[in-house]
């Protein structure tokens, strides 16, 4: 503590202090402000009374006192007091013309028990942001929602003290600096339900102006919980056995604090403690002369609530039903499951059409409810007594609200967890509670030696940005109003009532799709049989209006972590039960150059299995597809890469994670390291799909691997190894074959010496250099990967960690150059292209560079396998700057001129020479290539082939029917699956293709498919004869 600051409200003068945050900064704090009389003697149980003016300086440096409570958290004791109606005030400076954004933060704890003090809500991360935070008590339990039905005792005094709270904000904020007419009301669990009975409520109408709801709604089972029963038990447990309510009343004045906190825990009875049912908590209160909700709060809840809000839950909520469940309570609710659900539950279900039993079967299929499958539980109970009633409040909002509504799932769960220690599982899932540590300081964290999240760290991250989305919205009422490094993504609001834009906050930001629980609790999972194991995966809802089944991160190898970074990857181990698939695995460890942050694990090898139908009529065709990224970032999750459209035409889509970088490929030319890990990550989920891709629907028989970029050369690369054959029997490269020049590493192990030396540790024995890099987290080698490459190598487009020879290993993928393994060509039926500008994407390696500077240094900016090609064609630098027409670059050639240049040399050059050597290899198929226009650059031709939660983030809508945009998609998406189908991409014409696609027969003359405006057949001299010939650049003949 440190100076006084002082402040003049309606009731006199208050002197607060000085504090410092922990992130360093000062801020003014004034604690204990009552805003209400005391509600102690006559005025327990009545609505509350504004407080009374005091005479001099009040000083407001100590916490106010808390209500009658038992301690739930730490000493299990009893605390507090009747008089407990205080709120506090942070804020970093006085400034009263600021007119800063203002925060009111409802405390949960089932309103029954918690406070507003510091222990667990401190200041110090919002108040980063400038604004006016306040915190505050208010009557919980007996003293704050006794309610007899009668006007004498009708209940909600808890939830009219907040708004109390918000009448004495809206009197006296401005005088903090704060804005009375921005008020953003939040809080979480009770909190978040009080938020929303209080918007419900026309008793504050114009006292806010924004609402954020988290974990927590007025029609959760748990939140109305009011009625006259538990009113008559307490007294009568308290000795007055009277049925007239004013006498009641009158008796439960006359009670100490304390004994009627101890009474109202006597008369809640173990079934209720089961049901998550407390004896005491708001409800309907019409028989008030002002009341709160006149109406149940079901009823209220579909008028819609009219102000912007931000409305969400955790993963696994129902960690917080654990504690004290043994094996003789579930073996109650085996045996008694009906009895377990609440009045609200069987109303819920009888709506959708289920039963009781039909409820038990979709949480636990055949089994027994038992301790040994818990997870089962703590699922169902997410979704009964949480995800249920918030997600009708979503969809009451869609329906009726004309203000924005934003939904989050928060995912993050690698950080210390209150609730998890309480019931001392490692479960997977973020629990109750878990997102509060990510907005407020905890003391109590520094009770239990918890540290908190460093920065650099992923939760530290997380605190950073969900700190700047709830401010955000509490200044202009959306959370992500523009993008920037931290926040990568926009969050977009709800607009469907089926199928909720959804914010995942994970590991990173997620738009996501969410199906609403009206609609999840009909759908029956689907569970899968694998080699390893059960999986049990979702039912999704597509864009293009069908049902698929999703199975999402299945664990295809062992993860590489520890002593086996670095090396082949090995079968995954199996497991007991049904295994969870409805979440994706984390990707690789990288720095993702789109969204410009760090992000994923060592334990990346997972893929992801959608299919219409996991027993259809007769085996589908099988497509994996290999993301790009460099060979150095990427991952396969539905950020770009959605089945929906695919699925459409009757296949089964796998998409994989595989390691990259230094993780995947890092090579020191010996049996010690000899690289391409990350292309035998790639052969092992080839080989899982054989193994158990049949259970999907899908034909082991008939696999077709295709990939862009450094996907696309992924796919040319397992058709050249021996390791993967019989494997795959289809392959399809887009924008991207192994003979391109940045498709390989030259002299890898320089780079791995270059990353020891960076990261401290000037060595070069391979088997200490390993040891070393195992020691290092896998972010910070992520990042000191990138930090290593030069500024030259990025404008080359070279990249230090990628594939090579490997023929020191005991089980090579690759044993010769590149240059001498697509000689011999593939075996299998190939389809390649590219787009007519994709050197439009390694322009952005440019930027920054003065034109004059590349003008003056053209050759110091080429990969070193450029310069190399450009020797085998008798071609300098200079003498192919002639052949494009820009041997002088200017602002008017530069784009497009140079574009080409870079285009044809970097990916143009090798695919041809690729179809090339795949036409003279007498024993390859037929090989087809293809051709992309309408000023098409590296990846346009993606969104034409997968439905992209990026393209959403951004605020891009999906294709639209009846444009030229959506025909190509399906044009796309027929001739794709029909390759993978039979092996042709134009079996047959039709409308939507009508004409044939006629394979390469000529290795000079390429003909090929143009897909622009309209489908053309057309022809092009291979660029290897153009640069052979010294002709200059022209796109066709």
């Amino acid at each position: 503590m440190g100076e006084s600051v002082l402040v003049t409200t309606r009731s006199g003068r208050l002197r607060g202090s000085i504090a410092t945050s922990i992130e360093g900064f000062d801020y003014c704090t004034f604690k204990g402000i009552p805003y209400a009389k005391p509600p102690v003697g006559e005025l327990r149980f009545k609505d509350p009374v504004p407080a009374e003016p005091w005479s001099g300086m009040r000083d407001a440096t100590e916490y106010g006192t808390i209500c009658g409570q038992y301690d739930y958290v730490v000493s299990r004791a009893l605390q507090g007091s009747d008089d407990c109606l205080y709120l506090n005030v942070y804020v970093r400076s006085i400034r009263p013309e600021a007119r800063l954004p203002v925060m009111v933060w409802i405390h949960g704890g089932a309103f029954m028990f918690g406070s507003a003090d510091d222990f667990l809500y401190g200041p110090d991360y919002l108040l980063k942001k400038d604004i006016v935070l306040v915190t505050c008590n208010y009557r919980v339990g007996v003293l704050g929602f006794l309610n007899f039905e009668d006007e004498v005792a009708p209940g909600n005094q808890g939830l009219k003290d907040q708004i109390m709270v918000l009448k004495w904000v809206q009197e006296n904020i401005a005088n903090f600096g704060g804005d009375a007419n921005n008020v953003t009301l939040f809080g979480e669990s009770a909190g978040a339900s009080s938020v929303h009975y209080i918007a419900l409520s026309d008793l504050s109408r114009g006292l806010f102006h924004k609402a954020i709801l988290q974990s927590g709604v007025s029609c959760n089972t748990w939140a109305c919980t009011s009625n006259k029963s538990s009113a008559y038990k307490i007294a009568e447990v308290l000795g007055c056995k009277s049925k007239d309510p004013k006498e009641l009343v009158s008796f439960l004045r006359t009670i100490k604090c304390h004994k009627l906190v101890e009474a109202q825990e006597l008369i809640r009875l173990p079934q209720e403690k089961l049901r998550c049912i407390f004896p005491f908590g708001p409800g309907k209160d019409d028989k008030s002369k002002t009341p709160l909700m006149p109406v149940h709060p079901s009823e209220a809840t579909k008028k819609g609530v009219h102000v912007p809000i931000i409305i969400g839950c955790n993963s696994r909520e129902g960690f917080f039903s654990l504690p004290g469940m043994k094996q003789q309570h579930f073996n109650q609710l085996d045996s008694n499951f009906e009895n377990y659900l609440t009045d609200v539950t069987k109303e819920m279900i009888r709506k959708n059409n289920i039963t009781p039993e039909g409820l038990k079967r979709l949480y636990y299929g055949s089994e027994k409810i038992c301790e040994e499958n818990k997870e089962k539980f703590v699922d169902m109970y997410t979704d009964l007594q949480f995800v249920e009633g918030i997600h009708r409040v979503v969809k009451a909002q869609v329906k009726r609200s004309s203000a924005p509504t934003y939904f989050y799932r928060f995912t993050y769960d690698k950080d210390f967890s209150l609730t998890k220690s309480y019931t001392n599982t490692t479960l997977p899932g973020a629990s109750h509670f878990d997102e509060v540590q990510y907005l407020f300081n905890m003391q109590f964290y520094e009770i239990l030696d918890v540290k908190r999240p460093e920065p650099g760290s992923t939760g530290h991250r997380i605190m950073e940005q969900m700190v700047e989305m709830w401010v955000n919205f509490a200044k202009y009422g959306s959370p992500t109003p523009v993008l920037n490094d931290l926040i990568t993504t926009y969050w977009l609001p709800v607009t469907n009532e089926k199928i909720f834009r959804t914010l995942n906050i994970g590991d990173d930001l997620r738009m996501e799709s969410t199906f609403s629980s009206s609609v999840s609790f009909k759908m029956k999972k689907p569970v899968v049989k694998t080699t390893c194991g059960r999986l049990r995966g979702s039912i999704q809802k597509s864009i293009e209006d069908y049902e698929y089944c999703a199975f999402k991160g299945i664990s295809y190898a062992e993860p590489p972590i520890g002593e086996l970074r670095f090396q082949d990857p090995r079968p995954p181990k199996s497991w007991e039960g049904v295994k969870e698939a409805t979440e994706f695995g984390p990707c690789c460890a990288q720095y993702d150059q789109f969204r410009r942050l760090y992000e994923g694990s060592d334990d990346c090898l997972y893929l992801n299995v959608y299919t219409k139908s996991i027993k259809p009529k007769t085996r589908l065709p099988v497509m994996m597809f290999i993301h790009g990224g460099a060979f150095t970032f990427g991952c396969g999750d539905d950020m770009f890469y959605g089945p929906d459209y695919l699925l459409k035409r009757d296949i089964v889509l796998v998409t994989i994670n595989y390691r990259l970088g230094v993780l995947g490929f890092l090579n020191l030319e010996d049996e010690i390291a000899p690289g391409n890990q990350g292309f035998k990550d790639q052969v092992m989920a080839l080989k899982w799909i054989q193994s158990n891709i049949i259970n999907f629907g899908g034909d082991p028989d008939n696999v077709t691997v295709f990939g862009e970029s450094s996907g696309g050369a992924s796919a040319n690369y397992l058709g050249l190894s021996p390791m993967s054959k019989n494997l795959f029997h289809k392959a399809i490269s887009q924008s991207g074959v192994a003979l391109n020049t940045w498709a390989s590493t030259p002299s890898p192990k320089q780079y791995a010496y270059k990353l020891c030396k960076s990261l401290g540790r000037d060595i070069h024995d391979s088997q200490e250099i390993v040891e070393f890099l195992r020691s290092i987290d896998c972010i910070e080698l992520a990042k000191v990967s990138e930090k290593i490459r030069t500024k030259e190598e990025k404008k080359q487009l070279l990249y230090p960690f990628g594939p090579g020879v490997d023929d020191k290993s005991e089980n090579p993928f690759l044993t010769e150059p590149i240059s001498e393994a697509s000689k011999r060509g593939m075996d299998i039926p190939y389809l390649a292209g590219y787009n007519n500008r994709e050197g439009i994407y390694s322009l952005s390696g440019l930027q920054g560079t003065p034109l004059e500077e590349y003008d003056n240094n053209f050759p110091k900016y080429l990969h070193p396998h450029l310069l190399d090609l450009l020797k085998k064609y008798n071609i300098t630098p200079d003498g192919l700057r002639v052949l494009y027409n820009c041997h002088v670059l200017t602002r008017d050639n530069y784009v497009e001129k140079f574009a080409d240049l870079l285009g044809d040399m970097y990916i143009v050059e090798g695919l041809h020479r690729t179809i090339a050597l795949q036409v003279l290899n007498k024993r390859a198929p037929h090989s087809y290539a293809t051709f992309l226009t309408l000023g098409a650059s590296h990846f346009d031709e993606l969104p034409h082939l997968f439905v992209m939660r990026f393209c959403e983030t951004l605020g891009v809508e999906p294709l639209q029917k009846g444009t030229i945009a959506y025909r190509i998609m399906e044009q796309m998406t027929e001739m794709w699956t029909n390759f993978a189908k039979y092996g042709r991409p134009t079996p047959d014409t039709s409308k939507l293709i009508p004409i044939k696609w006629a394979p390469v027969t000529n290795p000079t003359l390429l003909r090929y498919m143009n897909i622009g405006h309209e489908l053309m057949m057309d022809g092009m001299l291979n660029v290897e004869q153009r640069l052979c010939r010294g002709r200059p650049m022209k796109n066709k003949l």
